[in-house]
């Protein structure tokens, strides 16, 4: 994902990588949850070592990482909101000096859902991402255009230390509700029902990827806008177009 590390390799390459984790959570109440997240990354560098591209002082990294993070979730509807809140904040420390690793991870992820008027909603969202610490390999930099990205610059690659990516959406039903129902043999029948819903959205996106220390202006970021189409199955899932 990194166009850095790829030219400090002086070619395109792949890191090899394995990775096992083990989350704790709890569940205070309806819309509050904690969780406890430990994860161990073994990652390699084929051929030689660069500083910059691993974490270590070797081509091989054995990371291990301990983090928490809160979550508090009003929404009415996961697959579909249209009122609520979303707020998930999480930090995790990696590398613990092990190796001379040592980094940390805050991220920030904020939606909320908004019924403006009658049947049409507002949505909008506030994401950033943000590495700090001894050393942050590129492996760990934060990405838009793979993954996360701005809508109208998917590919367009942006990478640094941090990512601030916002959005603004307004829905509309064209198709409130719709239930159907197929005559399937040997399958029950909540596996070939479904609540079919069609909704019309309107876009605008826009973001930056930057280094720690690194001074930007509005006219940095890359924005996009579109209309896109909801088409909702449920209790199944959402297909967006």
């Amino acid at each position: 994902r990194s166009e850095k590390a790829e030219t400090l390799f002086e070619k395109d390459f792949e890191y090899k990588i394995y990775s096992t984790f083990l989350i704790v959570g709890r569940r205070i109440n309806q819309f509050n949850e904690i969780k406890l997240v430990s994860e161990f990354r073994y990652i390699e560098t084929p051929e030689k070592y660069i500083p910059e591209i691993n974490g270590s002082k070797d081509r091989i990294d054995n990371n291990f990482s301990l983090g928490v993070n809160y979550v508090f979730d009003s929404r009415d509807l996961k697959q579909h909101p249209r009122s609520g809140f979303l707020a998930s904040i999480y930090y995790s420390h990696f590398g613990f000096e092990i190796d001379d690793i040592d980094y940390n991870l805050f991220r920030l992820d904020f939606r909320e859902y908004v019924r403006i008027f009658n049947e049409l909603t507002f949505k909008w969202r506030l994401d950033y991402r943000h590495t700090f610490g001894k050393k942050v390999p590129l492996y760990d930099y934060s990405f838009l255009g793979v993954g996360d990205y701005i809508r109208g610059h998917r590919g367009d690659d942006q990478e640094g230390n941090n990512f601030i990516l916002t959005s603004f959406e307004f829905n509309h039903p064209i198709v409130e509700e719709w239930n159907i129902s197929l005559d399937i043999p040997f399958l029950p029948k909540r596996l070939t029902s479904a609540r079919i819903g069609i909704h019309a959205n309107l876009f605008f996106d826009t973001g930056l990827a930057y280094n720690n220390g690194e001074t930007w202006k509005l006219s940095d970021f890359q924005s996009g806008w579109g209309i896109g189409i909801t088409i909702l199955a449920l209790p199944f899932n959402a297909l967006r177009i």
